[in-house]
């Protein structure tokens, strides 16, 4: 049985952008400028074992990726405690910025520093990424990843599971243009359009791709970056979701200085470029598509943010 090590603890886990083109389920980038932040406390008078507030109302905690974490974190190491979570989302949900990897991020940072576990930050990775079931349908630990790592992570393995973490090219500038379209269950909704299996053409090409991805990710060259980020196989499948790809590939597709594609499972809009002026540009020629659809929108610039951690102990 683990031992408390703090009766008190606050965790916070920052947003990501994954896939980024290419790297389907594989590639993530953590950002700071949006995050949850998460306060679990030992509740020894508390009538369930985990408790989950968010808005001052309870959530179901099975239907939580935090609480499914939580609860698998208690059950791989005999915790008997009860766990309150008082959780703030600073991450805007079904955006496509790993908003519910992040709270299972934070919540496994946490539970990890509470109860003294001493998971390395591989494993705290892998748990936050099978709680996306919840959220899902199915495990998938590209936005958990980046949002535990930070700053840019490929997923190079599952069994074992492994995770590279480099940072990213100082060159490269990121803004993200996020559409306000709601779908319901949206990733599932989106993982559900892709097919089981894809040519075999298509998945050489996607290997190159992938390889690509990481190098211009690494040093910044934008022509090759701009090229994969376009090449995002899945978008061909979500195209009935979101419509705007088509006049996005007609007005950047020739672009060497921007590169684009869905953020995670969408609907927001990830661009990248190694230029400032030529990403504020591009953001805005984006922008011009969705008002012409007559669809509000909010737009930002990111900046790469730090993996997951602890901002309060007591």
């Amino acid at each position: 049985m683990t031992v408390i090590k703090r009766e008190r603890v606050t965790s916070r886990a920052n947003c990501s952008s994954a896939n980024i083109g290419s790297g389907f389920d594989v590639a993530g980038i953590c950002f700071n400028n949006f995050y949850d932040e998460m306060t679990l406390s030992v509740e020894y008078d508390q009538d369930i074992p985990v408790k989950i507030v968010h808005d001052n109302r309870d959530i179901e905690v099975n239907k939580n990726t935090a609480g499914s974490v939580i609860n698998e974190i208690r059950s791989l190491y005999n915790i008997k405690e009860k766990v309150k979570v008082s959780l703030i989302k600073g991450i805007p949900i079904g955006r496509g910025l790993g908003s519910s990897a992040a709270s299972a991020a934070a919540a496994a940072v946490a539970m990890n520093e509470m109860f003294g576990i001493g998971m390395s930050k591989t494993e705290l990775a892998f748990l936050s990424g099978n709680a996306e079931v919840v959220s899902s349908g199915s495990p998938h630990w590209d936005n958990a990843s980046a949002s535990v790592f930070g700053n840019c992570t490929f997923n190079t393995s599952i069994d074992p599971f492994k995770v590279s973490n480099f940072k990213v090219s100082s060159k490269l500038f990121f803004g993200i243009i996020m559409p306000e379209i709601i779908i319901y269950r949206k990733t599932f909704t989106a993982r559900s359009m892709l097919p089981e299996s894809i040519p075999l053409k298509t998945a050489i090409s996607m290997s190159r791709n992938i390889t690509a991805l990481m190098e211009s990710l690494k040093n910044g060259d934008m022509k090759i970056l701009a090229q994969v980020m376009k090449k995002a196989i899945v978008d061909n499948y979500r195209i009935k979701m979101f419509p705007y790809l088509d006049e996005l590939r007609r007005i950047f597709n020739s672009d060497v200085n921007i590169g684009w594609s869905l953020s995670g499972a969408g609907p927001s809009i990830l661009i990248a470029s190694n230029s400032r002026d030529e990403l504020l540009s591009g953001m805005e020629r984006a922008s011009d598509i969705f008002r012409d659809l007559s669809i509000p929108l909010s737009k930002r610039e990111m900046q790469i943010g730090d993996g997951a951690g602890i901002v309060n102990v007591g």
